[in-house]
């Protein structure tokens, strides 16, 4: 292009980040910056959104700075996505700042804030945060849903949770779908509530799916139940082949059983089929 402006900056930013090519969005804001274009609230948006992707928390609150200085940081357009990606980095005080600045919030705010509380193990706060949404006038969605049921299960409050599902038609109007039923069986599961999990897999009006038997598989491992576990890995497989995963639980569930021939021929089952296991990493910024 002869000449570029600060929207077609932004919108190769925004294509880069949506493809998860993260490194080169954040390198072509750099450039734009440098360019001497003004960063509009797009590119902003893009950037953060690709900060929370990879949780490159120094360079969000570098952005966030920038943010201030150009006086976007109130708007829900680019609130939202600071206070995303301050959830997805786990910095849940400067998260909820974010979400106390944003002046006009909307159900996404709302929803990140709930979220981000309950993937953190901050279980009573979401609930308090659900509670100012229905206060400001807000109807939860299947999202909402979502997230409240999630921070029941983090939090351990098997009777809170169970009231909220069981109740989500009569109060808010939401008919359960699969995502929230897999919360239940989560939420059960982690309680050590394993026949009531598998009574609600059965009676559920859904064909549960590999994430069902997920949370089913992942209880069963936390309480040592190998054979629920090992019917759980099965379904997995039947529905995933090329997950490698089934195998590799079961062969760190059988020493706990004693099942050192059943680990062997896990570990060989592996092997044999070809999967490749993707290596465990860990982020660094440098």
């Amino acid at each position: 292009m002869p000449r570029r402006n600060p929207v077609s900056w932004a919108a190769m930013i925004a294509e880069y980040a949506q493809i998860g090519y993260s490194e080169k969005a954040l390198r072509l804001f750099v450039d734009m910056k440098r360019d001497g274009e003004r960063l509009n609230r797009s590119s902003f948006a893009s950037a953060l959104s690709t900060c929370a992707h990879i949780a490159a928390l120094e360079l969000g609150m570098q952005l966030h700075g920038q943010l201030v200085k150009a006086g976007y940081e109130s708007g829900s357009f680019v609130g939202n996505t600071l206070l995303l990606m301050y959830c997805k980095c786990g910095v849940i005080e400067e998260a909820c700042s974010a979400f106390e600045e944003i002046m006009e919030k909307d159900i996404f705010s709302w929803n990140t804030m709930i979220s981000g509380y309950a993937i953190h193990g901050f279980g009573k706060e979401a609930l308090k945060i659900f509670e100012s949404m229905k206060a400001a006038g807000f109807k939860p969605d299947d999202t909402t849903m979502v997230g409240l049921l999630s921070a029941c299960c983090h939090a351990g409050l098997v009777d809170r949770g169970m009231e909220y599902f069981y109740s989500m038609n009569q109060d808010y109007g939401k008919t359960a779908i699969l995502q929230h039923y897999n919360c239940m069986v989560d939420l059960l599961g982690r309680a050590d509530r394993l026949d009531e999990a598998q009574k609600l897999i059965r009676n559920m009006p859904f064909e549960p799916d590999a994430a069902t038997w997920r949370a089913l598989l992942g209880a069963s491992r936390i309480h040592g139940n190998t054979k629920l576990a090992e019917m759980a890995a099965d379904m997995i497989f039947e529905m995933e082949t090329e997950n490698a995963g089934r195998c590799v639980l079961l062969s760190n569930l059988y020493p706990a059983s004693g099942r050192w021939d059943d680990v062997s021929k896990a570990r060989l089952k592996i092997r044999d089929t070809g999967v490749e296991i993707a290596p465990g990493c860990s982020w660094l910024e440098v």
